[in-house]
């Protein structure tokens, strides 16, 4: 069984350190728009879903983090960084990304407090340490992509958070303006 990622409720954080896992799932999610230094910035983002390799001691459920990510390919991009920890090289032109499914690797979680509620996030991924032993998915690993995506049945997949974001997607239109920013604000 897996457990998603949340604070509160029965949901468990998992822990802060380094932990061998496997990617369990990848959505490309869509587009979203942010303001950045009074710009109007549209991104396609991409999720990684990653489930630790070890069961929680607690009660023996495999636990599972998820980490979206601006899809990029440039080198210094994280997502890129993500890809060449995943394969141990430079994806090659045609890679397809199913191949991501049920990898090997290393991931370092880290614990971020924000408004009175912790969260874990994934810091960083690493190549796995030669010699892991990778069980099958709790899960079936899964590849979602928001533009070839048909039913709702793929949608139920999802991790929660996932599910809610693709509500607040943008559409491929472009946008005319840019919402108005308060030009007082202290950051």
């Amino acid at each position: 069984m897996r457990t998603f990622i949340k604070s509160q409720g029965a949901f468990v954080l998992v822990p802060e350190g380094s932990h061998p896992a496997q990617v369990i799932g990848v959505g490309f999610l869509g587009f979203y728009e942010r303001v950045f230094q009074n710009r109007l910035k549209r991104s396609e983002i991409v999720g990684l879903q990653y489930e630790l390799l070890e069961p929680d001691a607690s009660d023996g459920r495999y636990l599972a983090i998820t980490e979206e990510l601006t899809f990029s390919t440039h080198e210094r991009s994280t997502f890129s960084k993500r890809l060449r920890a995943l394969l141990g090289k430079e994806p090659e032109d045609g890679f397809e990304y199913s191949n991501l499914l049920k990898r090997p690797c290393i991931i370092t979680v880290v614990h971020r407090d924000w408004q009175e509620s912790t969260f874990a996030n994934v810091e960083n991924v690493s190549p796995p340490i030669k010699g892991i032993k990778v069980s099958e998915p709790s899960i079936t690993p899964f590849l979602f992509d928001i533009e070839e995506a048909s039913s709702p049945e793929e949608h139920e997949r999802l991790p929660g958070k996932w599910r809610k974001m693709l509500e607040r997607r943008v559409g491929l239109g472009a946008r005319t303006s840019v919402p108005e920013v308060d030009e007082d604000i202290p950051f």
